[in-house]
């Protein structure tokens, strides 16, 4: 069973839970928001952390939804690769080049999973002419 969290649950967030509840093999573990009232009125099977640090220290999910504004993406998923978790973060993946390299560096130097469709981007990103 692979035990996921969910960071961020808002829109994304939320059609992600709804879809993870048809997979076979996958449980949603625990989402986080910053929104804990509306977030458990509308779940209340779920629990919910007020910090997606405490998801990976309390849950300790296998995988995670990054589904937050652009703008905190590294942060998660830094931290996500820093637990060891497989990253499935939602587009637009980050606000710079920069950002980008520092997430795909984070999850490569953890040792976390990686997915087909991002390492297969990211070989791409990673090898692409500059325009500048």
């Amino acid at each position: 069973m692979l035990r996921v969290g969910i960071i961020g649950m808002g829109c994304m967030g939320r059609i992600h839970y709804e879809a993870l509840r048809h997979v076979p093999d996958a449980q949603v573990v625990a989402v986080t928001d910053v929104r804990l009232e509306e977030v458990r009125n509308v779940y209340p099977e779920l629990p919910i952390f007020p910090d997606y640090r405490d998801l990976f220290r309390d849950a300790r999910p296998d995988a995670v939804v990054v589904a937050v504004p652009t703008f905190l993406h590294e942060a998660c998923a830094v931290e996500a690769a820093k637990a060891g978790c497989a990253i499935l973060c939602e587009k637009p993946f980050a606000l710079d080049v920069a950002s980008a390299q520092r997430m795909l560096e984070a999850a490569e130097g953890y040792g976390g999973p990686n997915t087909g469709e991002s390492k297969s981007l990211w070989t791409r990103v990673r090898s692409a002419p500059s325009s500048r």
